[in-house]
């Protein structure tokens, strides 16, 4: 995984501390350790320092690592918690999860132990920064969902219907539970091609945005534009849509009026 990241090891034990760090750090080179001695510190390095991932011992004075844990979910609800100790025990691991550990690591003899919580470490930060991404980037969709006024239709490779903007509810009069979930074959143009789904196949096998004008399969006496793109994975389609209805009535009508026209046949 590419960048730098940053763990914080929480122990009682300086000499515990000081060798964790020697070890994750010769693992991985893109690992960098900080350390703290008490949960109260470990929290003020939290506070100071932006931290991928924590690894803490479990039993510790003052406060136990579970407690440390709930004392972490309060402040920070998704940051990677590891539990790295030497009191192991069915109890203890099942506490761990159930307040909200991401993983449970017993200490073991040996440096074999580093290898593994170093590669405990490295892939659940890259969960975490993926998932991070994901809901960045959903959310930015749906900021800019919110803000144009071409309704916005989902789908998955299959033509099931995921999500829907605002302005696709006004458009065709559907409630938002109407359409998610339901299949645009199956369930919009009962199972009958049509222009715009030939369209969404050719988007879907080729990966190569279109843009179409269509009669509307909710209500075929209105006219949409349709632009069709395929998802960043290709395993599903966007589709873009706005009703032009009023302009093909103008540009119908125009054409009877040229075709009406004095010296022109009928």
């Amino acid at each position: 995984m590419a960048g730098t990241i940053k763990a914080l090891h929480v122990d009682d034990d300086p000499a515990s501390t000081d060798l964790t760090a020697e070890f994750l750090e010769r693992e991985n080179e893109n690992l960098s350790v900080v350390s703290a001695t008490s949960a109260e510190e470990g929290l003020c390095r939290l506070a100071e320092t932006d931290i991928d991932c924590v690894i803490s011992d479990y039993d510790m004075p003052g406060q136990t690592g579970i407690d440390f844990l709930k004392a972490v979910r309060e402040e920070y609800p998704d940051l990677p918690f590891i539990l790295f100790t030497g009191k192991g025990s069915e109890e203890v691991a099942a506490d761990a999860i159930s307040a909200g550990a991401t993983d449970y690591i017993q200490k073991e003899t040996g440096t074999g132990q580093y290898t593994v919580l170093a590669n405990r470490i490295t892939n659940t930060v890259a969960q975490y920064r993926a998932r991070r991404q994901s809901e960045r980037a959903n959310r930015r969709r749906r900021q800019t969902l919110t803000r144009i006024t071409d309704g916005f239709v989902e789908m998955d490779a299959d033509f099931t219907v995921t999500d829907v903007n605002e302005q696709t509810v006004e458009l065709t009069g559907l409630a938002r539970e109407e359409l998610i979930g339901s299949n645009y074959q199956d369930d919009i143009v009962e199972g009958d091609s049509d222009a715009s789904f030939e369209e969404y196949k050719h988007v879907l096998a080729t990966g190569e945005a279109r843009t179409i004008e269509a009669r509307s399969d909710i209500n075929p006496n209105r006219w949409v534009e349709e632009r069709i793109f395929p998802t960043e994975a290709g395993d599903g389609i966007y589709v873009y849509f706005r009703d032009i209805t009023e302009r093909k009535r103008r540009e119908q009508k125009l054409q009877a009026q040229t075709q009406t026209a004095p010296g022109r046949s009928r």
